[in-house]
């Protein structure tokens, strides 16, 4: 009994040490999981920032290539519209969001000028309310 006594005195101060070891370890883990935290929710704040960035730069540019004639800020509600379309412009059909077609030839791949020429015609003649088609004479 003397002998396990004698363990216990010697083995007591070592698992309490042991303890207070686990004890120091966890709440540094807890710091580094602290910090850890703080630097992903910066990143998450400098990403988002970045984002934004990007979409208000994209935002120019595209307001950059559309055509004045698109009504864009103007209030203009027409049906057709001029825009940028694969490196080039074409006029779309605002309602079904499909190019316009002029005596059966898609308005796309086209220069801006010509793109607002076609418009211009297109408001001039008026088109039909099916199919987007300009260009024909209206009937008598």
């Amino acid at each position: 009994m003397k002998t396990l006594r004698l363990i216990l005195l010697v083995l007591a101060p070592c698992a309490l040490s042991a303890c207070d070891a686990g004890v120091q370890g966890l709440g540094q883990a807890a710091d580094r999981l602290r910090i850890a935290t703080e630097h992903m929710a910066a990143d998450s704040a400098e990403a988002s920032k970045a984002r934004e960035a990007k979409i208000l730069a994209d935002g120019e540019a595209i307001l950059e290539h559309t055509s004045p004639r698109d009504g864009f800020g103007a209030g203009d509600q027409n049906r057709y519209e001029v825009r940028a379309d694969n490196g080039s412009w074409a006029v779309y059909d605002r309602n079904t969001g499909q190019p316009v077609r002029s005596h059966g030839i898609v308005q796309t791949g086209l220069s801006r000028t010509r793109a607002e020429r076609a418009l211009e015609s297109l408001e001039d003649e008026g088109a039909s309310d099916t199919g987007g088609e300009f260009g024909a004479r209206p009937s008598r």
